[in-house]
């Protein structure tokens, strides 16, 4: 039987359902919790709070973490102004990184929810960040992409190729309830099908095509840049890099701006 505490801490409460349901050991469960509670931490945070009794070994639980799905990492080893630093790391919402779990035990949904609350209380002291992140794996990438873009409050600007990243039905969702709300959506592609353009019409949404050898990209409400990658064992997986660093936002402003004078080319097809 659950302990009072464990009834009452939202945090114990999800460990107590992490290690009862086989998602993850005990080290991982409260690496991860310890996470959800400081926004952003390190190998060498996680040493000394004792939840590892060596930096390497919270690192390598780190990576694995981030791997599979609850936390976000910077990208390389420093940050955008080259001073260096340990990887950090960004816990993902337990809404996003258990979903798979919420079908399989919908009990857990108000354990979420506490988590949820408590963590939007602690959110005034977590760290503000220009760092860039990655977004991992593919279906995490993807839902909080469209958590991204159906809770924009002003615009939704891309670039892209071929669009396919909208086949997806949570991304088709999410631009669906955006336009719904009057954000202002503007797409540029270079090589979209008919297929798409007429999805994307369906929701309200029009498709410029416009000749350029930009990488594709996203920017929600011209302060986050999101722009997708591949990676993964074979190199087929999307993944997601993240920034609100105001430099290269300001950037990719400047060249979605420069792409609004480019003229009207034929359509060609080709992945994004």
């Amino acid at each position: 039987m659950a302990s009072s505490k464990t009834r009452t801490d939202p945090f114990d409460e999800l460990i107590t359902l992490l290690l009862s349901t086989g998602q993850l050991d005990e080290t991982d469960a409260k690496i991860y919790v310890f996470g959800l509670k400081k926004g952003i931490i390190t190998s060498g945070r996680i040493l000394k709070e004792g939840i590892v009794s060596r930096q390497s070994t919270g690192a390598d639980r780190l990576r694995r973490l981030s791997d599979g799905g609850y936390f976000e990492s910077t990208i390389g080893e420093s940050n955008i102004r080259g001073r260096g630093h340990g990887k950090k790391y960004k816990a993902i919402p337990p809404e996003v990184s258990l979903r798979n779990l919420l079908l399989q035990y919908g009990e857990i949904q108000g354990c979420i929810d506490k988590i949820r609350d408590a963590r939007e209380l602690l959110s005034e002291e977590q760290e503000q960040e220009d760092e860039i992140w990655l977004l991992k794996p593919q279906k995490v990438a993807l839902h909080r992409i469209a958590g991204f873009i159906q809770n924009a409050k002003q615009s939704i600007k891309i670039f892209s190729h071929d669009c396919t990243w909208f086949d997806h039905s949570e991304i088709r969702e999410s631009f669906s309830l955006a336009n719904s709300k009057k954000i202002e959506i503007q797409i540029f592609a270079t090589k979209a099908d008919e297929r798409t353009i007429k999805g994307l019409k369906k929701v309200g949404i029009s498709v410029s095509n416009v000749s350029a050898p930009y990488l594709p990209f996203c920017l929600i409400d011209n302060s986050l840049l999101l722009l997708p990658c591949t990676g993964g064992t074979l190199s087929r997986e999307y993944l997601m890099i993240m920034t609100s660093q105001k430099y290269l936002v300001d950037n990719f402003m400047a060249t979605f701006d420069g792409l609004m004078n480019q003229p009207i080319e034929p359509r060609r097809s080709e992945n994004v």
